[in-house]
């Protein structure tokens, strides 16, 4: 079943020089009768591949039954979100009790997948490796670019194994991440340091392991993102409450920390630093900048203290650490409400600011705009590189809406995805089709750049228009190209321009939303919406 919800709206009048929060272009909901729920999305050529774990039989737009209980669900859409198709992987649960989750997705150096995440199902359907203890343990499943298993691997130990992050190495290998509660035991080769413990392993092109380590303190350290860094090493990250004990070098700072560890191409420990104020921080991800440092995005609980600089606007707020490349930390930024606020995800645009992406249970307060439109909403909010904040966006219905991960687009907007169970309400276009179900949106780009003393005399007029817009620089440009994009961010037309101050611009397209953008001799750009309507 393929369906794509589009917004239309008319835009009345552009002539303003403040960044707006971009507009839903279309959004769809993918799912069976029963819960759905999206673990992480693959970027490909010409699309996605959703990847996360559903209950459902056949219904809907799920065509293959489960296997036994949750199964690994693909679900491969195009660029506008029509869905292509779509594979189950699983085990069997005889017991109606084994389940397998998916948790994390990578694309591979040869144009398939590694789909990674918890299994406890015997050998059955899929699965042709037997769990180690009947527990959880790490299920790695590499496919070709429609989802067709070339092998798998199963790691663990006698207690439970959950991985959380997979990374092509240049070796054409593999680094897997999660985190462990086992002892010696399974393939696992050293014993637990407290409750879970970071747990990393280094595989070959195959899935044969090539190292592992075992890395935590006395509590409970749980691994959540690894980078690769530019020595062949890795920057991994997560929360940890251990005090000094095991390979933490240093004692926690409030309840929760960020825990980040600098490794060699080994995987032997360079440096490491605790992170965090004196209540609760959860770290979600690391994001690299092209100079060296790094972004540690998360969500904190904590008041000032520690390394924390400003007070909690609520429950847990997002919060962001800029480190440099030895773990020191340069800067740090809270945003948020009066509840919880739960940060997932920091993308670098196009324009070199930053894009957030995470879940909101706040009304309006704080940092906090919209009001609450369900249970809890996909928050958006876009800061520039020093914290300031430059639009944000509320997108959500009458439940539970969480969207869990962004790319930006080749037209400048955002593709998103995540889980909803909100029937038609809000932003919502479609009622579920079981209880939480797989959602893709598609965001169109800002409705304005941020470039704006370049443009800041610029005016496009008339809007709406019949047929063409006069673009009124307001001083001599040496060279501007402008070019008009549909509402699937497809170039319509392209015309460069040399010496100008002003320009006449025919749309000689169909009726419908259309999106001009201006470039410079420099590279900065502005981008507005026009509405072209028929005579």
């Amino acid at each position: 079943m393929n369906k794509v919800s589009i917004y239309l709206f008319i835009i009345c009048s552009v002539n303003t020089l403040f960044s707006q929060a971009p507009t839903i272009q279309w959004q769809n909901k993918i799912g069976g009768s029963n819960n759905d729920y999206i673990a992480n999305t693959a970027n490909t050529i010409n699309g996605y591949l959703l990847g996360g774990y559903s209950i459902s039989n056949i219904s809907g737009d799920k065509t293959e039954n489960s296997k036994g209980r949750f199964d690994y669900w693909s679900v491969k859409i195009n660029e506008i979100g029509t869905i292509q198709w779509d594979k189950t992987i699983g085990g069997a649960s005889p017991n109606l009790k084994e389940d397998d989750v998916l948790t994390c997705i990578s694309n591979t150096n040869d144009g398939g997948f590694l789909l990674g995440g918890y299994s406890d199902s015997p050998i059955s359907a899929e699965k042709t490796i037997a769990p180690f203890n009947n527990g959880d343990d790490f299920w790695i499943v590499k496919t070709n670019s429609t989802v067709g298993i070339q092998w798998q691997q199963v790691f663990g130990g006698d207690l439970a194994d959950v991985p959380t992050v997979i990374k092509n190495t240049a070796d054409n290998g593999y680094i897997i991440g999660g985190y462990s509660n086992s002892n010696i035991s399974g393939n696992k080769t050293e014993n637990s340091r407290g409750l879970n413990d970071y747990w990393i392993l280094k595989l070959d092109s195959v899935g044969n392991i090539q190292w592992q380590k075992t890395i935590g303190g006395s509590g409970n350290d749980t691994l959540e993102s690894i980078i690769l860094t530019s020595d062949g090493g890795y920057l991994i990250g997560g929360s940890s409450n251990s005090p000094l004990s095991g390979e933490k070098s240093e004692n926690s700072i409030g309840l929760f920390d960020y825990w980040i560890l600098k490794l060699n191409s080994s995987g032997t420990i360079q440096w490491q630093k605790t992170i965090g104020g004196s209540d609760i921080d959860r770290l979600s991800n690391i994001t690299p900048l092209t100079n060296g440092s790094f972004i540690l995005t998360g969500s904190s609980k904590s008041n000032i203290s520690g390394h924390k600089s400003e007070n909690s606007r609520g429950l847990f707020d997002y919060w962001i650490v800029t480190i440099d490349d030895f773990g020191n930390v340069l800067s740090d930024k809270t945003i948020g409400g009066n509840a919880d606020d739960n940060l997932g995800k920091l993308i670098v645009t196009t324009d070199n600011n930053y894009l957030l992406t995470g879940s909101s249970y706040s009304t309006i307060s704080g940092d906090k705009t919209e009001p609450l439109k369900g249970l809890y909403d996909t928050w958006l909010v876009k800061i520039n590189p020093q914290g300031a904040i430059q639009w944000q966006k509320t997108i959500g219905g009458s439940g539970g809406d969480g969207l869990n991960a962004v790319f930006q687009t080749a037209d400048g907007g955002y593709f998103l995805s995540g889980a909803t169970d909100s029937p038609i309400s809000g932003d919502i276009t479609e009622n579920s089709i079981g209880g939480f179900d797989y959602w893709a949106v598609k965001l169109a780009p800002d409705e304005l750049s941020t470039d704006y003393n370049d443009f800041a005399s610029t005016q496009v007029y008339p809007n709406p228009t019949t047929d063409f817009v006069n673009i009124t620089f307001g001083q001599q440009q040496e060279k501007v190209t402008v070019v008009l994009s549909n509402i699937l961010g497809q170039t319509v037309s392209k015309k460069t321009y040399v010496q100008v101050d002003n320009v006449t611009y025919h749309i000689n397209s169909t009726e419908g939303i259309y999106f001009l953008t201006l470039e410079n001799k420099k590279g900065k750009k502005m981008t507005i919406k026009v509405l072209k309507k028929n005579n």
